[in-house]
């Protein structure tokens, strides 16, 4: 029995050598392709295009034991190793280490690039745009919350373009010291995790109020003192991006930036009563639809995606709300 199971260990071991000299010979390649690219003057190092056709010949070719997503994990791996030695990219991501977007980037760029973490959005698209960052990786919908405002922005307003698109699971965990969920009476989180978890907080919230309840942190906030003074709202309108497009009212960041002295007064009663009410003015609802090229040929309606835009004077109202 053990001498069968060296046998087979030292077949594992001489395959083990012929892979290294495989990878070996296919990073060699590699690094003739950049030559050749130098010599031509081509720039664009990273092709997903090219690396999703091979992703999809393994697909074809493999007859298993391994699956499709054991091969696609491991010649990730392979593709961006043998990238690194045309190029190390750094891509832009929202931090920290090991966030869904951090995770979107391995397993879409690999672990050989090198990750640059990032404050918001916004700082994704700027770094990328400054040339600090390759690349960028940013959420653009989910199933739960529909377009992400602040990417589908950054796409109207700057030249840059989607160049692939990951799939990603998002999952949360509710953690506790309490062995019993009914003793839990307040939910800490962020923003992001409220609104994706927001059916199921509801469900407990209200099928089982007399037992317990779950306090959502989001909610509570309708409790607390919001300052919406002249000032504060004067600063925001000041230091909105003029780029920025408009909703259905039209009102541009150009317009909102150069009157800011004038709108802070009117606005800021406005968002006083909106808040004090809970009633939110027909307008702000509103949005307007249009197409964002996505790649490929611009003549082809399914490199389009669309997205919405909602009234800046809103976008004002949500920041000052979610910052206090």
């Amino acid at each position: 029995m053990n001498d069968d199971l060296n046998k087979l260990r030292r077949k594992i071991d001489n395959l083990d050598k012929d892979l290294v000299k495989i990878l070996n010979k296919r990073a060699e390649l590699a690094k003739t392709i950049k030559k050749i690219k130098d010599s031509i003057g081509e720039t664009d190092i990273f092709k997903p295009s090219r690396e999703a056709q091979i992703l999809r010949s393994l697909n074809k070719i493999n007859k298993g034991p391994l699956l499709a997503q054991h091969l696609q994990f491991i010649y990730r791996e392979i593709m961006s190793a043998c990238l690194s030695l045309e190029k190390k990219l750094k891509v832009a991501c929202l931090g920290p280490e090991m966030s869904y977007s951090h995770d979107a980037l391995i397993k879409f760029f690999g672990s050989s690039s090198e990750a640059s973490y990032a404050h918001n959005i916004s700082d994704v698209f700027r770094q990328v745009d400054n040339d600090v960052a390759d690349y960028g990786i940013v959420p653009i919908e989910n199933s739960t919350q529909g377009s992400v405002k602040e990417t589908v922005e950054n796409l109207v307003t700057t030249n840059l373009l989607i160049n692939g698109e990951i799939n990603l699971k998002v999952s949360h965990c509710l953690m506790s010291l309490s062995k019993n969920r009914k003793s839990i009476m307040k939910v800490y989180a962020h923003e992001q995790s409220f609104q994706q978890c927001e059916k199921w907080l509801m469900k407990y919230q209200f099928s089982q109020a007399s037992d317990y309840a779950i306090n959502v942190e989001m909610s509570e906030n309708r409790n607390f003192d919001i300052d919406f003074s002249i000032e504060k709202v004067m600063n925001y309108l000041r230091d909105i991006n003029p780029n920025k497009a408009h909703g259905p009212d039209k009102i541009s960041g150009r317009v909102l930036r150069a009157c800011y002295k004038t709108l802070a007064c009117p606005l800021s009663k406005l968002f006083q009563m909106s808040y004090d009410t809970g009633k939110i003015p027909d307008d702000w609802k509103l949005a307007n639809v249009v197409p964002v090229h996505k790649k490929g040929s611009k003549s082809e309606v399914n490199n389009y995606r669309p997205i919405s835009l909602t009234s800046l004077v809103m976008k004002i109202y949500e920041k000052i709300v979610r910052d206090e």
